[in-house]
């Protein structure tokens, strides 16, 4: 190994370390307590439910959830057998508060480190196809991006299906790049080629919507790999059958064993299997409620809203260059990666659900395409015919520009694990709620609780409660004395003045997406709250906590629907006396 190679390792280790930091930092935001049974994010308990079901020593190991793949159950069920077999979990009962707990810690850190590892991942994937300048920047990239960094605190799916979804990339631009050097191994050809299409079997069997997008770049890489793009039209016939039968059929068979390797109930219980394929499918064309009405072409709203949020705005500009610059070189690993990005950001903007989390899979060679782009322009102002005091400024002018980019994504990441390392803005209200409106009292609240209510009193509301009445919660004696009338008033006066509240409650989840619609009874309801408050007859507390370090403000105003998780503003209205 070379002096520089030995480097150019190190110097990645220390990047992993900074990843690994950024996504523990914060790990133990929104866990169950005895105040709230299902941890603040809605995806967490459907994990936990399915995990809880398993037991390889009975043999019972269907998860019976099938709208996405279950690779992921399965990982996080075997890291905690282990941390129980280890003592790293104390708690033996199954059906305990505390082993609940434990279960959603054991799987956030499997995640953060999933999440951590995609360092490594980009890393020798940038390596093999740009060049190890182009290959440490890329991992620098992923290592600070804010929505990378934030989901890897979630015991959820979409940044172990990214990191699958890149290992596969990574081999099937391997395989391009060593037919390209001239490499007379066949067979090591081949092997990448359907070890890309296993690790895009693992991919696809953790969320499915990545398969098209996979077919579509193996397909594009085997048709480079034989040279068909360079054959005469006679030949061009039998090139294209080559390329399908020797390398994207091995590719998609692999993918096939890989995915029912870790999702055997596709076929073992193939009615689950497909009823959740179908509900999912559904549930992309019907959409998710009230949450992506009016918001236009799925493809513009992506860009403006979801990848200025997960980005930020200058890496943002900074990636649709990359992007550019790829469009304009067109080298084979440039239209591979292309290929995977484009394809996919296609298929997702045409869904009616548009949460920022579906990006994932695109957000690792996004990065790659954007330390590319900088780097290439780089070399090219080096090899210019120009002076060399103008090649020093524009040197200069580059390098400034790319820390600056680098520094506020890697302050926006720290701004948004600040507010997972502090208390939830929902635990801070229903901590002033219990110190200052008598136990007892009545306070309304917007909608049924659910996993964004703020827990005034010891809250069991979350989906799938019917399958969890053996645990016992609260645990806690002093939780257990607390009590209050919560009645579900909606945004309804007469309702909230009919059962007597002393407060009315409402988190963003709740009246955020209907003010953007205009609904009139939301807005009517919340300016005559304000009105009340205006006139001394009510008062408001507020909770709110933006992301913010340092004394700056990071990312938009309008921040998308499950980036806002960890940070909702909670607004309490106190009555004096009822109007």
């Amino acid at each position: 190994m070379e002096a520089k190679d030995r480097y150019q390792i190190l110097i990645v280790v220390l990047i992993f370390a900074i990843a690994l930091s950024l996504r523990l930092l914060g790990i133990g935001w929104g866990l169950p307590n005895d105040w709230h049974f299902f941890s603040y994010h809605p995806d967490e308990a459907t994990i936990a439910l399915c995990v809880s079901l398993l037991d390889i020593f009975s043999l019972r190991m269907n998860p019976h959830h099938f709208n996405y793949g279950s690779l992921f159950f399965y990982l996080v069920y075997f890291a905690l057998l282990f941390a129980v077999g280890s003592g790293l979990v104390k708690s033996q009962n199954i059906l305990s508060l505390s082993f609940w707990r434990d279960m959603h810690i054991v799987g956030r850190t499997l995640n953060a480190f999933i999440g951590a590892s995609t360092v490594f991942v980009v890393w020798r994937t940038a390596y093999i196809a740009y060049g190890g300048h182009c290959a440490l920047l890329s991992a620098l990239l992923i290592a600070v991006l804010p929505i990378h960094v934030q989901h890897s605190h979630f015991m959820t799916i979409d940044v172990s299906f990214a990191f699958w979804a890149m290992v596969a990339l990574l081999y099937s631009l391997r395989a391009l790049m060593l037919s390209q050097s001239g490499c007379s191994e066949r067979h090591q050809t081949i092997g990448s080629f359907m070890l890309s299409g296993f690790f895009g079997g693992l991919s696809v069997g953790t969320k499915y919507g990545v398969l098209l997008p996979l077919c579509a770049t193996w397909l594009v890489a085997s048709l480079y790999i034989v040279g068909a793009g360079d054959q005469p039209a006679r030949q061009l016939k039998m090139a294209m059958r080559i390329a399908v039968f020797n390398f994207f059929l091995p590719a998609l068979a692999m993918c096939l064993f890989g995915f029912l390797l870790v999702c055997p109930y596709s076929i073992l219980a193939w009615n689950e299997f497909i009823q959740g394929v179908l509900y999912e499918m559904r549930h992309m064309r019907m959409g998710h409620g009230e949450l992506f009405l009016d918001t236009g072409s799925g493809h513009l709203y992506h860009i403006r809203v979801n990848l200025n949020a997960s980005l930020g705005l200058p890496l943002l500009i900074t990636s649709a260059f990359g992007i550019v610059w790829a469009f304009i070189k067109r080298r084979p690993q440039d239209v591979l990666l292309l290929t995977f990005i484009l394809v996919y950001f296609g298929i997702v903007g045409c869904f009616k659900v548009r949460f920022a989390r579906y990006l994932m899979p695109i957000i690792p060679p996004l990065c790659i395409l954007t330390a590319n782009g900088v780097c290439d322009v780089f070399t090219t102002v080096m090899r210019a015919n120009v002076s060399r005091s103008f090649k020093r400024i524009v040197r200069c002018i580059i390098t400034v520009a790319f820390l600056f980019v680098l520094a506020y994504t890697a302050l926006y990441s720290c701004a948004i694990v600040r507010v997972m390392i502090l208390p939830d803005t929902r635990d801070l209200a229903a901590s002033w709620v219990r110190k200052n409106i008598p136990h007892g009292s009545t306070i309304a609240v917007a909608g049924n609780p659910w996993f964004y209510t703020v827990p005034v009193k010891p809250i069991m509301a979350g989906p799938y409660k019917r399958y969890l009445v053996g645990y016992r919660f609260p645990e806690s004696k002093d939780a257990k004395q607390v009590k209050y009338d919560i009645c579900a008033t909606w945004f309804n006066i007469e309702a909230i003045k009919r059962v007597g509240a002393t407060a009315f409650i409402a988190t963003s989840f709740e009246y955020r997406e209907f003010l953007r619609l205009k609904d009139k009874r939301v807005s009517q309801t919340m300016k005559h709250l304000e009105k009340l408050c205006n006139g001394g007859i009510a008062f408001e507390k507020r909770f709110e906590r933006p992301f913010e370090f340092l004394g700056i403000k990071f990312g938009p105003t309008y921040i998308p629907h499950d980036m806002m998780y960890a940070n909702p503003t909670v607004r309490i209205f106190v009555f004096k006396e009822r109007d």
